[in-house]
């Protein structure tokens, strides 16, 4: 979520978060199974309810924790431009 808020200006939700990296999954299983592709996926819900949340950086480290773990797991351009 943190990620898509940097690449898009835009703060989305904890569905949007978890449907993007569903998304990420799909599309390395097509990539190792060599299938041609194209993924469409919607912004579920707005991140705006998850201001005193997931968009406060005290809030995730006593909760969730480092989110560095997740994001390395993102390929570099995918970080940069939104595509894989």
């Amino acid at each position: 979520m943190l990620w898509l808020d940097t690449l898009i200006g835009r703060k989305p939700g904890a569905s949007t978060g978890t449907n993007l990296w569903g998304v990420y999954q799909v599309d390395q299983t097509m990539i190792e199974k060599q299938q041609s592709r194209s993924i469409v996926t919607l912004m579920c819900d707005s991140g705006e309810r998850y201001l005193d949340t997931y968009y406060d950086s005290d809030w995730v480290a006593n909760n969730i924790g480092d989110l560095q773990v997740y994001t390395d797991q993102l390929p570099p351009r995918l970080i940069a431009t939104g595509k894989v």
